[in-house]
């Protein structure tokens, strides 16, 4: 009752919805999902009014999904909602790149992907830094005690990935070359069974995948992402959505923040919640969610800045193949009418254009988090 109570549906719905949930694999990009509890949707919303979110396996956006509280307020406004899961950020903005899905979260990298291959990406808000979100990872019984001891051996981990980042970060603070090392990239349920067989020496990965081969293994924190990358989630969206609806943006923010605050003060309601769909072992999920706190902030100058700085670090690092600038993808809302012959107030663009892309040498990314 505790779960229920806390998305505010009943415990009969709450049940049927975790049910609904319970397949982890990527769904095909289709039809608009059905209203909450089975009902059709209002009169004037027509099946190709759906917009099109995508989400990942942990995060506010599966605890938004399970409660239909997004889904409810934006039948309110004529349009209805289908929701797409997907393993890895990268594959989610391949998504949005190829015009498959409108609105979604993914971390740092993903989106300077997205934008390199010009995908018509925009940032629209993130998370709080959560940098002990992601980590390298040994067995907990291997001989290997520092990021360079790994030299000679292989690692496995997602390419394109937040913690493809965090690798690079890693091996730049401890010196070492990264040809000595052989990356296997893996999705997470890959990357986890090369861990588990001894086919890799380290893995690098984040929640909540991290926090259950900890529990489940005694895997050992070589490094985690704290003083190299902040490690956010970023929600993103296409540009033809946001400039179409962007008051169907406005809700999906705004539930966003409401939910955070609450998933905050009830992280075992949380858990209680994820945990019959995720298949992680309580504590694990409950590990997970205590280091990743929610708080949702609108995309402004300053994480313009910082995010500037990654894609210049994936552009050194050959991540992405040509410069990008981040402020070219920020979201600037159109201003409202003024009167005739009224200027136009100075704070009508919702967030100021940040600092273009500067070459910045490997020093300048020491503010990132």
């Amino acid at each position: 009752m505790q779960t229920a109570k806390l998305l505010g549906i009943s415990r009969n719905v709450l049940r049927a919805r975790l049910i609904d949930a319970g397949d982890l694999q990527p769904q095909r990009i289709g039809p608009a999902t059905q209203a909450p509890g089975g009902a059709p949707p209002p009169v004037g919303v027509r099946a190709d009014a759906a917009v099109r979110i995508g989400y990942q396996q942990f995060g506010l956006l599966w605890i938004l999904r399970a409660s239909g509280a997004l889904d409810r307020s934006v039948l309110a406004h004529g349009a209805s909602l289908a929701w797409h899961e997907f393993p890895s950020g990268a594959d989610l903005v391949e998504a949005l790149r190829a015009g498959a899905l409108d609105l979604g979260v993914v971390g740092e990298a993903p989106p300077l992907l997205a934008q390199a291959a010009r995908a018509p990406i925009v940032y629209l808000a993130a998370e709080p830094p959560a940098p002990q979100g992601e980590a390298i990872v040994v067995p907990a019984a291997s001989a290997v005690a520092r990021v360079a001891d790994l030299r000679g051996g292989r690692v496995a981990l997602t390419r394109g990935a937040n913690v493809h980042l965090l690798w690079l970060r890693a091996l730049e603070e401890a010196g070492v070359d990264g040809a000595t090392i052989d990356v296997i990239y893996s999705d997470p349920a890959s990357g986890r069974r090369l861990f588990e067989t001894g086919a890799v020496d380290a893995w690098v990965i984040w929640d909540p995948h991290l926090a259950a081969v900890q529990h489940a293994t005694g895997a050992r924190v070589l490094r985690d992402a704290t003083g190299l990358m902040a490690n956010r989630a970023f929600y993103v969206g296409a540009r033809e959505i946001i400039e179409r609806r962007p008051d169907l943006v406005d809700l999906f923010l705004s539930e966003i923040a409401r939910l955070g605050r609450t998933a905050n003060d009830n992280a075992e309601a949380v858990v209680d919640l994820l945990g019959p769909s995720v298949d992680i072992a309580r504590p694990a999920l409950l590990a997970a969610l205590r280091r990743n706190r929610f708080g949702v902030r609108p995309f402004d100058a300053d994480l313009a800045s910082s995010q500037q700085g990654i894609a210049d670090l994936s552009l050194r690092a050959k991540l992405i193949p040509h410069a990008i600038t981040i402020a070219d993808a920020c979201w600037i809302r159109a201003p409202a009418p003024s009167p005739a012959g009224a200027p136009v107030p100075a704070h009508a663009h919702s967030h100021p254009p940040p600092p273009a892309s500067t070459g910045a040498p490997p020093s300048a990314l020491g503010s990132l988090g």
